[in-house]
C-alpha cells in the first residue's frame, strides 16, 4: 500500500482536514518531482527558473519582453532581472532595446542557449518519466484534469497580486497567510507553532 503524507512525515495526529492533507501532499510531491527533474538542469549550471526562461524564449524566436516572459513562467521568479542578467552573462540570451521606445527591452535566446536546451532534452524527458512512474497513462490524465481544476481559480488572484486562497469562515481552513508570495508562509505540521 502507498505511504500517506502523514506516515512519510511521521505525524501522529490526524490533519485538521483532508484539504490540509492534500495541500501538504502536493507540496511534498512537488518538491520530490522538482528534485528529480532538476538534476540534469543543475548539472548543466542552470536553475529551474533559468531553464524555464530559455524554454519560453525558444518557443518565441522573435523574442519577448521581460514582463511577457514572467507571465509564462511555470513558477513565479521573484527577481527576473537578476535571472536574465545571469543568462546573458552565460551567453544564453540577448537583450536588445527598441529604437522607438528605449524602455522596451526584448529578450532572445542565443544559439548557445538553443544548443544547451537540445542537450538537456533527453535527460529531462527521462527524468520526467521516472518522476511520474508511479502512475499509468489513465491515472496521469485524470490527475492532470484534477490539478487543472484545483489551479484554475488560483491563477487570476495570484497574477493580480491578491491572495491565492481566499479567507473562509470555517475553523481550521486555509488562509492567505499560509500562502505568502515570499515563500516564507506554509502550512504548519505537528510540533511547529502555527504562528
Amino acid at each position: 500500500m502507498t505511504e500517506t503524507i502523514r506516515e512519510t512525515i511521521k505525524q501522529t495526529r490526524p490533519f485538521d482536514s483532508v484539504k490540509t492533507e492534500l495541500v501538504l501532499t502536493l507540496m511534498r510531491t512537488t518538491d520530490r518531482v522538482q528534485e528529480a527533474a532538476n538534476r540534469s538542469i543543475v548539472a548543466a549550471g542552470l536553475s529551474g527558473a533559468q531553464y524555464n526562461v530559455l524554454r519560453i524564449l525558444r518557443g518565441c524566436p522573435p523574442g519577448l519582453q521581460t514582463h511577457e516572459v514572467c507571465g509564462r513562467m511555470v513558477a513565479r521568479a521573484p527577481n527576473i532581472t537578476r535571472l536574465v542578467d545571469k543568462l546573458e552573462k552565460k551567453g544564453l540570451l540577448t537583450r536588445s532595446r527598441s529604437r522607438k521606445d528605449r524602455r522596451v527591452v526584448t529578450l532572445r535566446i542565443t544559439r548557445a542557449g538553443l544548443r544547451l536546451l537540445e542537450t538537456l532534452e533527453t535527460p529531462i524527458r527521462t527524468a520526467t518519466h521516472q518522476a511520474t512512474a508511479g502512475l499509468d497513462d489513465g491515472e496521469t490524465a485524470r490527475l492532470l484534469v484534477l490539478l487543472n481544476r484545483l489551479r484554475a481559480p488560483l491563477e487570476g488572484r495570484v497574477n493580480d497580486g491578491k491572495p491565492a486562497v481566499p479567507r473562509t469562515g470555517t475553523a481550521g481552513a486555509t488562509t492567505p497567510e499560509h500562502h505568502s508570495s515570499t515563500g516564507r508562509g506554509r502550512l504548519p505540521v505537528e510540533g511547529e507553532p502555527s504562528s
